[in-house]
């Protein structure tokens, strides 16, 4: 399977899983540090299995695991908090923040070059992108509120962190890499045990449930995405970066409005025509 067909399949996952996730988030677990943690731990287990009968073995780079897990736990502490502070239509297309910054790592880790063309797609998503977090009063104020700078914030770590993974997985293997920096992630996490650990009797069994399944999916996500980042970083950003879950969440407001969110129509058709153009911008700056 080419690289890209790697990056269709890692953007399916990812979306379901954060779908999947916001459920949870809203509905089952509470405290944020307590779902980061399980959900974590879950992909830990699950990849730790997967590696190791796939023949994972000692790492001859540990510093870039190291980094790749660091940056694996920022990312997903970041990634959770915004879970909780942003809607599924406002968080999932400002991914697409992602790509102009892949291809400026690109440019800066792997010495790849910007046309004057390729700056100004950047610029482009930048602007589209303000729309997407427009409320109800369709004032452009609504962007810049401290849970899109956070939001932002994570999806500069997520960047930082496939370019870490990349690099990683160059240099040591793709399921020593797998095996790893996903330890090494869990590892940096305990210090946040402390934030939930009087609140573990609060929550029922079945309430892991959900988190669970969001885990399952964003493991087998974290797999398929190492050969389609080692195929092309950009072109694999863009297309992790489809408002796939935003589309979802949109059709469920019409059906099952308590599950995620609601809206007005002219809302939703402000942030999908945002998406659009960040998503045909970034597929010509992936070219």
């Amino acid at each position: 399977m080419s690289y890209i067909g790697f990056a269709w399949i890692t953007a399916i996952l990812y979306s379901s899983s954060f779908l999947v996730g916001k459920y949870s988030t809203k509905h089952k677990i509470a405290n944020p540090w307590l779902y980061n943690f399980i959900w974590s731990f879950i992909i830990v287990i699950l990849s730790t299995i997967i590696a190791i009968f796939q023949g994972a073995g000692i790492p001859h780079d540990w510093r870039s695991l190291v980094l790749a897990g660091f940056l694996s736990a920022i990312a997903s502490v970041t990634y959770t908090l915004s879970i909780y502070l942003l809607d599924v239509t406002v968080l999932g297309p400002l991914y697409n923040f992602r790509t102009p910054m892949a291809v400026l790592l690109g440019v800066l880790m792997f010495g790849e070059k910007l046309s004057m063309n390729q700056m100004m797609l950047i610029g482009i998503m930048t602007i589209a992108g303000m729309f997407i977090s427009m409320d109800e009063r369709f004032s452009i104020r609504t962007f810049f509120r401290k849970p899109i700078a956070f939001a932002l914030l994570t999806i500069a770590v997520s960047a930082l962190y496939n370019a870490s993974l990349k690099y990683a997985s160059v240099q040591n293997g793709y399921w020593s890499t797998v095996l790893w920096f996903n330890i090494i992630n869990q590892v940096f996490l305990v210090v946040t045990v402390p934030l939930f650990w009087k609140e573990l009797h609060r929550v029922r069994p079945t309430d892991y449930i959900h988190v669970s399944i969001s885990a399952v999916l964003a493991g087998l996500g974290g797999i398929t995405v190492i050969p389609a980042l080692l195929g092309n970083l950009g072109i694999t950003a863009a297309i992790l970066s489809l408002p796939i879950a935003m589309v979802i969440a949109i059709a469920l407001s019409v059906v099952a409005p308590h599950l995620l969110e609601k809206h007005p129509w002219k809302v939703y058709a402000v942030r999908l025509g945002a998406a659009a153009v960040m998503f045909g911008s970034a597929l010509m700056l992936s070219r």
